[in-house]
């Protein structure tokens, strides 16, 4: 089986070095890192060091790490590990190597990260999927887990309903990768979207961190509004989240340190590409698409 990941930053870092570990034990097996820059040299060099929370300390190599989409094999299964603002280009060169049952996970923080994906490519087979955990690069070709239980959350696909990953998942079990095949898939993406895009969107807008914003009654009711917008949304789209979604995705915020900052915020600080496209226009797209009024995210996003 042939597997690429697209982006080894921290999340395709750690996926990715659990699926090369598990070559050493299934020899069918061959892993593709996509990455570029000094991560991708020292990972030519020096294999990719993953360093995680239970402890684990390994350093694997993949069959290759290229930051040339070119030198990909045809894929049996990709997991696509980058930010919103490079999936566009990065689907355009990697649509070459992808079939009819070429497999993909996107690992994205967005609610239409498949439709944008097909887009581009149109026939694969796209399981919608979220995860939770908390990585980075420490070091050119070292990434470290610093928490989340790293589970895949993923189901069928809504285009093609009848296919299910099941070497795929054999793999996943080789490899240690915690998931959970889930028809409820679709509501587990919203829920995270509920919880990410408006503190996302609110803590970079008003330069506060999460314990700021959390004794901020102005902050508070810009973050519980977008809630309540996205809410509304996930309805119309036929998605029915709990209905207490909105206060335990906001409690969610007391689960990180007072100064702690999103990683939209740090990327907003530093005049980096950040993902306010897919935030913030995809709810005021959204809104607009069923008739619903989105003025919190509207305030918050021209505000950026």
């Amino acid at each position: 089986m042939k597997i690429a990941v697209i982006g080894i930053g921290g999340i395709g870092g750690y996926y990715g070095g659990k699926l090369a570990k598990a070559m050493e034990s299934n020899k069918a097996l061959q892993v593709y890192f996509v990455a570029r820059g000094a991560h991708k040299q020292a990972i030519e060099q020096k294999g990719l060091r993953l360093i995680t929370a239970d402890g684990g300390d390994i350093t694997v190599h993949p069959t290759l790490v290229t930051d040339d989409f070119s030198a990909l094999p045809v894929l049996d299964a990709c997991y696509v590990c980058i930010k919103q603002f490079s999936l566009n280009d990065a689907m355009e060169k990697l649509r070459e190597k992808i079939t009819p049952n070429t497999q993909m996970i996107p690992l994205l923080n967005g609610v239409d990260v498949c439709q944008r994906i097909r887009k581009n490519i149109p026939d694969a087979v796209i399981f919608p999927a979220c995860e939770y955990i908390g990585t980075q690069i420490t070091a050119p070709g070292v990434v470290q887990q610093s928490g989340g239980n790293g589970i895949i959350l993923f189901g069928k696909d809504p285009e093609h309903p009848d296919v299910k990953p099941d070497e795929l998942m054999q793999v996943m079990d080789q490899a240690g990768i915690g998931y959970r095949w889930t028809d409820q898939n679709l509501i587990e993406i919203w829920s995270k979207f509920m919880f990410i895009a408006p503190y996302g969107l609110v803590t970079a807008s008003q330069n506060l961190t999460f314990g700021q914003v959390l004794e901020n009654k102005h902050a508070t009711s810009l973050v519980k509004g977008i809630m309540a917008e996205i809410k509304a949304i996930a309805a119309a789209e036929g998605i029915w989240l709990p209905e207490n979604i909105i206060e335990t995705a906001y409690e969610k915020g007391k689960n990180f340190p007072y100064d702690g900052k999103t990683s939209f915020q740090r990327d907003y600080e530093q005049q980096k590409p950040d993902e306010r496209e897919l935030f913030g226009q995809v709810i005021l797209d959204l809104g607009k698409k069923h008739g619903i009024a989105t003025p919190i995210t509207q305030q918050v996003y021209q505000s950026l």
